[in-house]
């Protein structure tokens, strides 16, 4: 997985002979590279993770008209929408299977504002930083609760060599 810029809008990026393509054609939703690596690699406990998963939102997709009667390439050019919010929603889903749903928050933007087009920066960093502001008083206590209820050591990097 890497991350360039999203295929949509720009071309993937070069670099010494490899192709980089955003990692959410593949992996939209990370959660479960994280979570299934951290069970994998590492010693830990199940009951002992909880993840913050801070979502983009996603436009409703639905098959239009078109998409049921005729068919074809050409009317399915935005599958690809609907790929990556699924592979998102499998994802959320599968993590909570394997270590509950209350060990997991999900924040996404409010319905208002999941029509903003990624191109549009000057929209976008007018309204979304209020809106974020207001998302982390929503859930601040959740927040709390789960991540910062007791101190914990200084992080330091693993060498495994």
């Amino acid at each position: 997985m890497a991350t360039s810029a999203a295929p949509t809008f720009l071309r993937p990026h070069v670099h010494k002979g490899y192709t980089f393509v955003d990692g959410g054609v593949w992996a939209n939703n990370p959660i479960m590279i994280g979570l299934v690596d951290t069970l994998a690699c590492y010693n830990v406990p199940r009951d002992n993770i909880r993840i913050l998963s801070i979502g983009c939102g996603s436009d409703p997709y639905s098959v239009s008209w078109l998409q049921k009667t005729l068919g074809g390439q050409l009317c399915w050019y935005d599958i690809i929408f609907a790929a990556m919010n699924l592979q998102s929603q499998n994802a959320l889903g599968q993590a909570g299977l394997l270590i509950g749903k209350h060990n997991i928050i999900r924040i996404d933007p409010d319905d208002e504002f999941q029509g903003i087009k990624m191109d549009n920066y000057r929209h976008a960093s007018t309204v979304l930083p209020n809106h974020a502001d207001m998302k982390a008083m929503q859930h601040g206590r959740v927040l709390k609760d789960m991540f910062l209820y007791a101190p914990t050591d200084r992080y330091s990097p693993c060498n495994d060599g």
